[in-house]
């Protein structure tokens, strides 16, 4: 309107190849990085998180809700590698629900249900 752009709501994914050595760049980049700055959604594959080791506040990042998914080697047949990971920004949901969780040797899913806040202005 008027010639101004109204935001999208960015999505940004990326396989990381390990999670918890990478979270100093990524609180520099969500900090710093205009392309990276503020987004609704990080999704993050190949986390290589473990439930024993790996808790919520080694990965925690300022503003967002987070969501993991990791392999477990019980369900899935493997040990290594794998992992799912979503941050929710909570300026754009903080009503969020996982809807269905699942892991097997050849797939992961992992659904959420999200009401985004919608801001008029």
């Amino acid at each position: 309107i008027g010639g101004e752009k109204t935001p999208l709501s960015s999505i940004f994914l990326t396989n990381l190849r390990s999670l918890a050595n990478k979270m100093d760049e990524i609180h520099l980049l969500n900090r710093w990085n205009s392309d990276f700055y503020n987004p609704a959604v990080l999704c993050f594959t190949e986390t290589w998180l473990n439930p024993e080791i790996h808790r919520d506040n080694t990965i925690y990042i300022p503003g967002f809700q987070t969501f993991r998914s990791d392999r477990i080697e019980e369900t899935s047949g493997k040990t290594k590698g794998g992992g799912l990971c979503l941050y929710i920004n909570n300026s754009w949901s903080q009503d969020i629900t996982i809807i269905y969780k699942f892991c097997d040797e050849n797939l992961r899913v992992f659904t959420h249900q999200l009401q985004a806040i919608l801001l008029s202005t």
